[in-house]
């Protein structure tokens, strides 16, 4: 059984710059950049420690709210999510061009 985007309400990493909510980044082995996702705050505080900067922050954000972080992402040329990374290694990888397809989809949808 895979975790479906869709059905979890993921934590991110992340930090405000200039007004902006950035996104904790993680580099895949070919050298992608992908946005972070936690599925407990917990393994968010635990990858947090990977950093000496404190001004990380954890967020639940809304599904709109995530949305909305992953498509800047994507349109920051990052169009990779991953849920439950560690220094080398994630649970799940995801394409947020496709999770955004899905996302637009199901709110289109008739109920």
């Amino acid at each position: 059984m895979t975790a479906d985007p869709n059905e979890i309400e993921p934590f991110i990493l992340g930090k405000v710059i200039s007004g902006s909510f950035h996104p904790a980044l993680w580099k895949t082995e070919q050298g992608a950049l992908a946005v972070t996702l936690f599925l407990s705050r917990e393994s968010a505080l635990q990858y947090k420690s990977l950093f000496e900067d404190e001004n990380w922050l954890i967020l639940q954000p809304q599904k709109s709210v995530l949305r909305d972080i992953l498509a800047l992402a994507s349109q920051s040329q990052i169009h990779l999510a991953v849920l439950e990374p560690s220094q080398s290694t994630a649970k799940r990888i995801f394409s947020i061009p496709q999770l955004l397809e899905s996302y637009d989809r199901i709110r289109v949808a008739p109920h």
